[in-house]
């Protein structure tokens, strides 16, 4: 049973439901009537500034929704869009109760509420953004935009300098959401609300004005929409003729704007002609254009080139009837509803419960994910994607930060001053520790943690998006970071000179590379190594100079390093390293290569070329390291090598016997048996073999022993 206090909005809850249930009859009531139960609950003893119990507000919110003709899960958000501001409920306490979905559109709104709005002018624009890209659901904006409405309707019980913040706020950033989103009625009442509050005496004398003048043009508009009807039907054009009245701040926007009198704005009072389909639309544009003569440069067409809203209709201005001119809009029903409620104005449902054909419009704002069947599966599928390419950014304080899409907290840093950004350290993101590479999302709270000792690195250029950071990383290295510049430089020249075969080294210091230095004018060959780290030199351009240069003077290629087998591997197979002489070579022992196996040759810091097998999983790892990878090939197929064999298997008495048999069968010498068995065996064994072919015969007789599950090449524990 609900609380006595809310019987009133127990009333209007049966008005949602009536309302609810005439466009989707397939809709699930209990839902509403769970949802209302909650918050009444949740609400309970809450009342608002006026002094009427605060469900009222949510059951309003509500209201305004299904008048607009949306879903009930939208209805039930609405209904619940305050519990967790304001009654300590959590998001998990709805996602228990209702379900994730739902818990996820309360938190949006919730999210919402709390940002710092109130700044200057300059950034509502960003404001605006802010609050699509972090509503994410569409029903998030929806709900906000009607509980904003309500709000206004019964600001009068709040104080003056509330009242003007809120009505500044209202008309700088909601009612340019509500026109985003293409919901004019929405749009106007909002605009309307605001001007009454900030500029009451404004606001009075130009209700007067339009009054007055309305009251003139009004009987006038009325015969000639007789005239038109009659016309249209001798055509064969089945029309609906009304009279459009502009909204109040409308009319005072364009007067400002012109700079005109009122009684010099066309469309205050404009004819409005609802046709069957477009073809219709062009008809009845060229009959009005045979009754009155049409002002020149007053003829627009959006329904060739709809407005970003997606608003469509014939616009045109023509001299009559009576004094004056006269705006007359000519569009389908369907352009009237779009243009009237926006997105609402798809929201229509056939009696099997499935949604109207006719969507896919405000193509700037939604994204569609897979085609809708329900009523649940169209919200869900509506996505804002208006800003795609930029990411809003929070500080702790609810400043804004605009960035590109795929910005870092290193960005962050940089956006709020270069010294922060030279010493970051660590960054929080929504309260969690993240590393400071982390591609940040729009709505994330990022709290930058700094250091005395941190610096900039290399690896922070890979990292960052802003041209600002950028530039301001660039040019600290180059001042303070050229050892790291040098390293990198080389990295970058060593691999252009391998992809083209060249066969010198830049480690070596090679004469080639040291000559076309100081040929392109640089002191000393770290100096070049500097400039290609730095990026004003190119790694591929130096090499396409080196190359022309070795052509013209052909240069012997640096004898290829060639590893021979160490102690123990028992013959003369060897490994031959492209471009590479002089270095020490070692065989990886996370893969032990043996000879067959393709192979590929990694420079290691101090250490020579390790050589791996081309899959070998810790060789994958270091794919972004493609300077230090060198081709590698076998020289001689004889010898003793490593292999390490995982075996999986039941438990059974003497299956270590068969397996160590099999070994041995193929002429494997086990230098290393890891056994362990419980439910499943997992046993290790180190093989020494003399080729990928000898390994493979080994593996296929351990498959063929009884019990045995599993056998797989592995790397060693």
């Amino acid at each position: 049973m609900s609380d006595p206090s809310g019987s009133s909005a127990d009333l209007d809850l049966g008005s949602i439901k009536h309302l609810l249930l005439s466009y989707n009859p397939a809709s699930d009531i209990s839902l509403i009537e769970r949802a209302y139960h909650f918050a009444n609950r949740a609400h309970k003893g809450q009342k608002r500034v006026s002094g009427e119990p605060y469900i009222k507000h949510p059951v309003e919110v509500a209201t305004i929704l299904a008048e607009h003709r949306f879903d009930a899960i939208t209805l039930a958000g609405a209904l619940l869009h305050d519990v967790i501001e304001d009654c300590g409920v959590t998001e998990q306490d709805i996602a228990n109760e209702f379900g994730a979905e739902l818990a996820g559109i309360v938190a949006g709104v919730t999210k919402i509420s709390s940002l710092a709005l109130t700044r200057q002018e300059t950034q509502a624009e960003s404001i605006r953004r802010m609050l699509v890209a972090v509503a994410r659901d569409i029903r998030v904006l929806l709900i906000k935009l009607a509980d904003r409405l309500h709000n206004m309707r019964t600001i009068d019980a709040l104080k003056e300098e509330k009242i003007e913040r809120l009505s500044r706020e209202t008309l700088e950033i909601y009612a340019p959401l509500a026109n985003r989103m293409g919901m004019s009625t929405i749009r106007s009442e909002l605009e309307d609300l605001s001007f009454k509050h900030l500029m009451p005496e404004k606001y009075g004398e130009v209700e007067t004005q339009m009054a007055t003048l309305l009251g003139e043009r009004k009987k006038s508009l009325d015969e000639a929409g007789a005239v038109v009807v009659e016309k249209l039907a001798e055509a064969g054009i089945q029309a609906n003729v009304q009279s459009r009245t502009k909204a109040v701040y409308s009319v005072y926007k364009k007067m400002m704007r012109q700079k005109r009198p009122i009684d010099e704005i066309f469309d205050l009072l404009a004819m409005r002609i609802l046709v069957t389909n477009a073809r219709d639309c062009y008809g009845a544009l060229g009959i009005i254009h045979t009754i009155w003569k049409p002002i020149p440069r007053r003829f627009k067409d959006y329904i060739a080139m709809p407005k970003p809203n997606m608003y469509q209709a014939i616009h045109t201005t023509v001299i009559g009837p009576g004094e004056g001119a006269l705006e007359i809009q000519i569009k389908t029903h369907a352009m009237h509803l779009t243009a009237e409620e926006g997105i609402a104005a798809h929201w229509k449902y056939k009696s099997d419960g499935t949604v109207d054909d006719r969507l896919g419009w405000l193509k700037h704002i939604l994204e569609w994910q897979r085609e809708a069947v329900t009523a649940e599966e169209f919200m869900d599928s509506l996505r804002i994607d208006l800003y795609s390419d930029q990411v809003f950014i929070l500080t702790p304080k609810g400043d804004i930060i605009e960035l590109p899409a795929g910005s870092t907290p290193i960005d962050v840093a940089f956006a709020i001053h270069t010294e922060i950004g030279f010493k970051i350290a660590g960054a929080r993101v929504d309260g969690r520790m993240a590393p400071i590479s982390t591609r940040l999302t729009s709505g994330a709270v990022v709290e930058i943690l700094t250091a005395p000792t941190a610096r900039p690195s290399l690896d922070w250029l890979d990292a960052v998006r802003t041209p600002r950071a950028r530039q301001k990383i660039r040019h600290y290295l180059k001042e303070r970071g050229s050892e790291e510049l040098r390293r990198k430089g080389a990295d970058l020249l060593q691999a252009a000179i391998n992809r083209a075969r060249l066969g010198v080294s830049v480690a070596q210091r090679s004469e080639e590379i040291v000559q076309l230095a100081e040929e392109m004018s640089y002191q000393e060959l770290e100096t070049l190594l500097e400039a290609i780290g730095f990026g004003s030199e190119s790694a591929e351009g130096v090499t396409r100079r080196l190359t022309d240069k070795m052509r013209a003077k052909p240069v012997p290629m640096a004898p290829a390093a060639v590893a021979k087998p160490g102690k123990g591997d028992g013959g003369p197979a060897s490994v031959v390293v492209e471009g590479i002489g002089d270095l020490v070579i070692r065989f990886g022992k996370c893969c032990n290569p043996v000879p067959g196996d393709a192979i590929i040759g990694y420079l290691s810091r101090g250490r020579g070329v390790s050589i791996h097998r081309a899959n070998c999983p810790n060789a994958m790892a270091l794919s972004g390291e493609t300077a230090r990878f060198v081709n590698a090939s076998w020289v001689g197929r004889d010898g003793r090598f490593a292999a390490s064999i995982e075996v999986q298997g039941g438990d059974r008495i003497g299956l270590l016997a068969d397996l160590t048999a099999a070994i041995a069968k193929e002429g494997g010498n086990i230098t290393l048996a890891d056994v362990r068995t419980r439910e499943v065996g997992r046993d290790l064994f180190v093989v020494e073999v003399t080729s990928a072919d000898h390994l493979e015969k080994i593996l296929n007789a351990l498959r063929s022993v009884q019990g045995v599950q599993k056998v797989t090449r592995a790397s060693p524990r």
